[in-house]
């Protein structure tokens, strides 16, 4: 029948008393580290105050002598000898050309950085520009009628009140459309409320005007200034 004893069955007497699994023996520390001559310096076990100086004392002191051969070892000509983090010494023509790469790459990126940060349309206009007085600066200080740029840029230019001014505005983006260069579309529609910036709405725009009625105000203002300086310029002629 069933025993009501629920407890683990017990060792018999004569059995051995520790059921755990065998143990590995601790590993020695390999020989010529700082830990197997700690060990034979001052024995196994606790240290006391006395034997823990020494072994203090001991590895200062070889530190000491490891940094005395290292001394020992550096350039007699005064160059710089460069070493690694495990202390190798390293070739001074290779550190070198790693410290020239190192500094040559912080410049890129310090240029490529300062770029982006003003922006690329900007510097492209700064850079045009710049082209354009170099190449005026060379040229001579008066200016004939036979001027090759004078002449073509008074070509390009188009005039509100020009009947072929149409025309040269569509040629100009044929031109463009064949150099392959894409334009942003724009508002082709009803004259837009002015601005004092001059900004054109979108191409999309629905012909509503949606702001508050300042910008109107304001050229509303601008305009009636200039016609009571024009008036009043035109007076103080008329008495003259």
């Amino acid at each position: 029948h069933d025993s009501p004893d629920a407890s683990p069955p017990r060792r018999r007497q004569g059995e051995a008393g520790d059921a755990s699994p065998p143990r590995r023996p601790l590993a020695a520390p390999p020989p010529g580290s700082d830990e197997a001559e700690g060990e034979e310096a001052v024995g196994g076990g606790l240290l006391n105050a006395a034997a823990l100086k020494a072994d203090m004392q001991r590895r200062k002191a070889k530190e000491e002598e490891k940094l005395r051969r290292l001394i020992a070892e550096e350039d007699k000509s005064g160059n710089t000898v460069y070493r690694g983090k495990d202390g190798t010494r390293l070739d001074p023509a290779q550190e070198r050309l790693r410290k020239e790469e190192e500094e040559k790459k912080k410049q890129e990126k310090a240029e490529e950085h300062a770029k982006f940060s003003r922006g690329l349309k900007q510097a492209e206009i700064r850079e045009k520009r710049l082209r354009e007085e170099v190449h005026e600066m060379a040229k001579p200080f008066a200016r004939r009628a036979d001027d090759e740029d004078l002449n073509k840029l008074l070509k390009e230019e188009i005039h509100a009140d020009d009947p072929m001014a149409e025309y040269m505005l569509q040629k100009k983006a044929e031109a463009r459309k064949a150099a392959g260069i894409v334009e942003k579309p724009r508002y082709t529609g009803p004259p837009a409320p002015p601005n004092r910036f001059g900004i054109l709405p979108g191409h999309l725009w629905d012909g509503r005007d949606r702001s508050n009625g300042f910008e109107a105000k304001l050229v509303t203002y601008r305009h009636t200034v200039n016609i009571v300086q024009q008036e009043a310029r035109k007076y103080r002629m008329m008495d003259m």
